[in-house]
């Protein structure tokens, strides 16, 4: 852009300008066919843009290109105070982690593995797993926070989006392992005990645990992954272990049917319609991590307070920090 050093030398050059434009507009004209011809409306734009073209002085600051005057220094105008900077937009990497969401998971090896949903640990920045004090005769199960942070620094393993599983494992060895069902599966109508963490905050801090049957040997739309049982889930049971009559795992909380949508297209509330990854589809996944797991028949009939009492001492929370 050329700079002009006078208000006058702007007006003159503008002049100009608009003068030779508007010969080319006029032979536009007579050459054009049409009054709405595309090139001479363009011609005829430009025409009126450059004569209402507003010239600036030498003095004025937004020409461009021009040389400092000889007597004043070509630095910045001290004279005004300095513009204030400008921040940039905060990056999350450099936010401290918050607790976004917790869920459930279990000790599957006594080298820490730690087996619990895939959506628990989702995007994840850091992980945290913590388990309960043990307690002492006649005290009730309290948790600490020293041991949630210095016992329950977990790392991710591996994860199969597909199957909505995680593998995790524990900063450190722990004694209480899970065992699965070995020889025969499950079967339709046998009773099952839900252990986990739900709704943390609102209900009690220490685990919550359900009983109910296994409804059916398959999912939605027959998926055989799946396990349909009774045994009331909460968010936050995702990646509990699900119990037999004899406290072995045969199978992964992984959620409920979404009562209020059913509700609305179908006209009726669906009731104790909850979801487990069969033990089948668990065991494969540890089988492809290398995690030696432990087996065990399930020959004995206990209470569900006995399973519970078992399972206590397995069964973790699981943080997801982002």
């Amino acid at each position: 852009m050329q700079a002009f050093d006078t208000a006058a030398q702007c007006e003159a050059s503008k002049t100009a300008l608009w003068r030779s434009q508007r010969e080319d507009v006029k032979e536009a004209r007579r050459q054009a066919s049409s009054q709405d011809d595309p090139v001479l409306l363009a011609l005829e734009d430009m025409s009126r843009h450059i004569a209402a073209h507003q010239c600036v002085s030498g003095d004025d600051p937004r020409l461009t290109q021009r040389a400092p005057e000889p007597d004043k220094p070509s630095g910045p105008d001290r004279s005004r105070p300095p513009a204030p900077a400008v921040k940039p937009p905060p990056d999350s990497a450099t936010k401290s982690p918050h607790l976004e969401t917790t869920g459930t998971g279990f000790v599957v090896s006594r080298r820490g593995h730690i087996l619990t949903n895939a959506h628990v640990v989702n995007a994840c920045r850091e992980i945290y797993s913590w388990v309960p004090v043990p307690a002492k005769p006649d005290e009730s199960p309290v948790f600490m926070e020293s041991l949630q942070r210095s016992v329950g620094v977990t790392s991710l393993v591996a994860v199969d989006a597909k199957n909505d599983l995680a593998l995790l494992r524990f900063s450190s060895h722990l004694d209480a392992v899970a065992s699965f069902r070995d020889g025969r599966g499950v079967r339709q109508g046998d009773a099952v005990v839900a252990l986990g963490f739900p709704l943390p905050g609102l209900l009690a801090s220490g685990a919550n645990l359900t009983t109910g049957n296994v409804s059916a040997l398959a999912g939605l739309g027959d998926d055989a992954r799946y396990l349909q049982i009774t045994a009331p889930v909460q968010p936050g049971n995702s990646g509990g272990p699900l119990l037999d009559g004899s406290g072995n795992v045969v199978g992964v909380v992984v959620g409920k049917l979404d009562a209020i949508k059913v509700a609305r297209a179908i006209g009726d509330i669906p009731q104790n319609v909850n979801f487990a990854i069969n033990a089948n589809v668990a065991r494969a996944f540890l089988d492809a991590n290398g995690v030696d797991y432990a087996l065990a028949p399930s020959t004995t009939s206990l209470q569900a307070a006995d399973v519970g009492e078992r399972a206590k001492k397995f069964t973790v929370v699981v943080e997801c920090w982002k």
